[in-house]
C-alpha cells in the first residue's frame, strides 16, 4: 500500500543483563511492558484506510497481467509477481516475458523478466545483448550479472563486456570487473586493468579488480609501480597495501624472497616500498612457514642508517621483529643502535628507530636509558619510542616507573602509556590502583578502554573495575 510501519517496542527495563543492579533484578519489572506497545501506519494525506489486505488475490491474475505488474512502483507487487510468475507452468511465459523485455516493460520490469527466464532456463544470449545496451544502468547490471553463465557459450556476448569498460556508470563498471574476473583471457586482464588504474580511487573498484579468478599479482605489481610512482594518494596505498599482502599470501618461500629482494635492492625508494614491507610482514604473521633468506636479512639491516626513508626503516624493522631477528640479542643492530640513541645530534626519528630496536631485543637491559629520556628529552618523537618501549619489558617494577613519570607526560604519552598497561593483567591492575588513588585520572581512559576493562576475562580484574570505574559507564 506504499506506507511505512513503525514498530514501537515497548519495556520498562531494556539494559543488558550484565549491567542490570540487584534493585532493578528483585524489583519483579523485568518483563513489565510485555504487553504494550504499537504499530504505526504512516501514509500520504487522504490515503484509504487498510481495508485491502483480504481483498488481494494475485493467484488469481492472468499471465499478461502479472508481466504488468513487475513495472510496478512498489516493490512487493513486483516481487509477488515474479514469485507467482516462476510457479507457473504456463508455456506462454517464457515467448511473453522475451517479448515484453524490448516492449513494454520499464527499467524494473526488465530486470524482473531477466531473472524470471534465468530461473526458467530460458535466458538466452541474444536477450542479454539486447538488454546490454539498454538506456538504463540497472538493467545493464543485472544482464552483466547474468551474462556470467553464459560466458562459456557466446564470444559476442564476452565481446560485447569487454567493449562495456567505459559505461557512464560506476555500479555498471563495478559488475562488469566482477564478471569479467570469470574470464582468463588475456584481453580480460587488460581491460580489468585499465577499469581498475581508471577508478583506482574507488575502494569497491579495487576489491572487484583483485578477485578475478585469474590474476597475474606480480605483472599487476609491476604496472602499477609504473602508473603511480607519482600519484601517491590514500587510495593508490591501501590498493599497493593490498595487493602487497596478495602477493606474499600466494608465493612460497623462494618466490617471496625474490619479491622482497627486488623492493628492497631498487635504487629508488618508491613511496610505496613501506607499504609492501608492511604486507609482507601481516603475511608472516599468519604464514609461519616462510622464512626470509639471509640476503634479504643483510637488505634489511642496512636500512638502518640515517638516510634512509624514515617510513622504511621503521617497516624494515618491524619485519625483521616478525622474523624472530631481535630474539638474538647479538643481533648486528644493538650495538648501533645504542650508539644512534646517545647521540642527540642524530635526527629524532633515527634515535626513535634506535629505542625500538633496543627494546625489541633487550629491553629489560636498558631500562635505565628509558627512564633517562623519559625525564631528560623533550622531543616528542624520541619520548614516544621510549615509552612504547616499556611495553617489551617482562620487569613489572617497570610498569610502576612509568606510572611515576604520569605527571610530566603529555596527553597523547598518556593515552601510549595505558595502552602499555592495557597489555596484561598486571599492567591493568596497577591502572586501576592508580586511578583508585588518584595518579592517573579517570578522565585519561577512553570510552573503549573503560568497556575493557569491565569486560576483563579475570573475575577479579573484573570486579575491581566496576567499583573503580561505577559511574564512568556511559562517558
Amino acid at each position: 500500500d506504499g506506507a511505512i510501519y513503525v514498530l514501537d517496542y515497548h519495556r520498562k527495563v531494556i539494559e543488558h543483563p550484565e549491567w542490570l543492579s540487584d534493585e532493578v533484578i528483585n524489583s519483579g519489572d523485568l518483563y513489565a511492558g510485555k504487553e504494550k506497545g504499537r504499530i504505526y501506519r504512516i501514509s500520504p494525506k487522504n490515503t484509504p484506510t487498510a481495508d485491502f489486505l483480504d481483498k488481494i488475490d494475485l493467484g488469481s491474475y492472468k499471465t499478461t497481467e502479472l508481466i504488468e505488474l513487475l513495472n510496478h512502483s512498489n516493490s512487493w507487487w513486483r516481487t509477488h509477481a515474479q514469485r507467482l510468475l516462476m510457479d507457473r507452468s504456463d508455456p506462454n511465459i517464457i515467448q511473453e516475458l522475451v517479448k515484453s523485455t524490448t516492449t513494454n516493460l520499464n527499467e524494473f520490469g526488465k530486470a524482473h523478466a531477466i531473472w524470471l527466464l534465468h530461473g526458467k532456463g530460458a535466458l538466452t544470449s541474444q536477450v542479454l545483448l539486447d538488454l546490454l545496451d539498454d538506456e538504463s544502468p540497472n538493467v545493464r547490471e543485472q544482464a552483466i550479472k547474468l551474462s556470467e553463465i553464459r560466458l562459456s557459450e557466446s564470444d559476442e556476448l564476452i565481446d560485447k563486456l569487454l567493449a562495456m569498460q567505459d559505461d557512464e556508470n560506476a555500479k555498471v563498471r563495478y559488475q562488469l570487473l566482477l564478471t569479467l574476473g570469470e574470464l582468463g583471457s588475456d584481453a580480460s586482464g587488460n581491460v580489468r586493468t585499465e577499469m581498475l588504474f581508471n577508478d583506482i580511487d574507488s575502494e569497491w573498484t579495487q576489491y572487484a579488480a583483485l578477485s578475478a579468478k585469474q590474476i597475474n599479482v606480480t605483472q599487476l605489481f609491476s604496472k602499477a609501480t609504473e602508473e603511480f610512482v607519482q600519484k601517491e594518494s590514500k587510495k593508490t596505498a591501501l590498493f599497493f597495501s593490498r595487493i602487497s599482502e596478495m602477493m606474499s599470501r600466494a608465493a612460497d618461500s623462494n618466490s617471496l624472497n625474490d619479491f622482497l629482494f627486488s623492493t628492497l635492492s631498487s635504487s629508488k625508494e618508491e613511496w610505496h616500498v613501506p607499504i609492501v614491507l608492511d604486507g609482507i610482514s601481516n603475511t608472516l604473521s599468519r604464514n609461519k612457514d616462510i622464512t626470509i633468506s639471509k640476503k634479504n636479512v643483510n637488505l634489511l639491516e642496512t636500512k638502518f642508517k640515517t638516510e634512509t626513508n624514515s617510513q622504511i626503516r621503521v617497516k624494515s624493522i618491524e619485519l625483521l621483529d616478525k622474523i624472530g631477528y631481535f630474539k638474538n640479542q647479538n643481533n648486528n643492530l644493538v650495538t648501533p643502535a645504542k650508539n644512534v640513541s646517545k647521540r642527540k645530534e642524530s635526527a629524532p626519528a633515527f634515535r626513535a628507530d634506535a629505542l625500538r630496536i633496543i627494546a625489541r631485543t633487550n629491553a629489560d637491559q636498558h631500562l635505565e636509558l628509558f627512564n633517562r629520556i623519559l625525564l631528560n628529552e623533550t622531543n616528542p618523537v624520541v619520548r614516544s619510542a621510549a615509552i612504547d618501549a616499556f611495553g617489551y619489558t617482562s620487569d613489572s617494577n617497570a610498569l610502576q616507573k612509568l606510572v611515576s613519570y604520569w605527571p610530566s607526560l603529555l596527553p597523547d604519552e598518556r593515552s601510549k602509556g595505558i595502552g602499555i598497561l592495557l597489555k596484561k593483567d598486571e599492567g591493568k591492575l596497577l591502572l586501576l590502583n592508580s586511578i583508585q588513588s588518584n595518579k592517573i585520572n579517570v578522565a585519561s581512559l577512553s570510552w573503549p578502554r573503560i568497556v575493557q576493562l569491565l569486560n576483563s576475562y579475570n573475575t577479579d580484574l573484573r570486579k575491581l573495575a566496576r567499583s573503580v570505574l561505577s559511574g564512568n559507564e556511559l562517558n
